[in-house]
């Protein structure tokens, strides 16, 4: 519901409403403004793009503006999978420290969907994430020995790992082999 003049205004102007005009002071009388509709059809499958660097060549500008999706996604990720918002720090040094953490998080993410896309693999945020998390290994104490055993992750998180040339993570080991285990890079 409508609660002032300035609303109805407001909400008069969107889509094809704009055509039409109320008038709240003769009994409520509609028209309808087709003179304007001729004016807007003459524009109808067209769409202008206004923009300040005249060194810029219309295929620029056009590129430029096609890749704004990548952008726009790009916070809708670090808002929803990197939870950059909201936030619960109060202090400015807090608040910083956050999104010093947010964004590289966000590059090393985009960066990993650009290395994965070059070998044909296209993952989302969303499954590159889940994949990161599955890698999981259970710890075991067996005669006083710590003993690791790699849990099943799936197929993506291979592909990461090749991707990266990393090794993949041992099917069982000890401790101290553990973190070596993980850090060895591929020859």
């Amino acid at each position: 519901m409508v609660e002032s003049k300035s609303q109805m205004k407001a909400e008069m102007k969107k889509g094809g409403k704009k055509y039409v005009q109320l008038s709240l002071w003769d009994d409520n009388q509609i028209t309808f403004n087709e003179k304007q509709l001729e004016i807007d059809k003459q524009f109808d499958g067209y769409y202008g793009i206004q923009y300040s660097d005249s060194s810029l060549t219309p295929e620029q500008v056009l590129n430029a503006y096609h890749g704004l999706w990548k952008i726009e996604e790009s916070f809708r990720v670090l808002k929803s999978n990197f939870e950059a918002r909201p936030i619960y720090v109060w202090t400015e040094e807090s608040i910083q420290g956050h999104f010093v953490i947010c964004y590289p998080a966000l590059v090393i993410q985009r960066l990993l969907e650009y290395y994965l896309h070059q070998k044909g693999k296209n993952y989302s945020t969303e499954k590159i994430q889940d994949a990161i998390r599955s890698a999981t290994i259970t710890k075991l104490n067996v005669d006083e020995r710590e003993i690791f055993i790699k849990n099943k992750a799936d197929d993506v998180f291979s592909d990461i790992l090749s991707t990266l040339h990393l090794k993949d993570i041992p099917a069982y080991g000890q401790k101290d082999k553990r973190i070596n285990a993980y850090l060895q890079i591929k020859k």
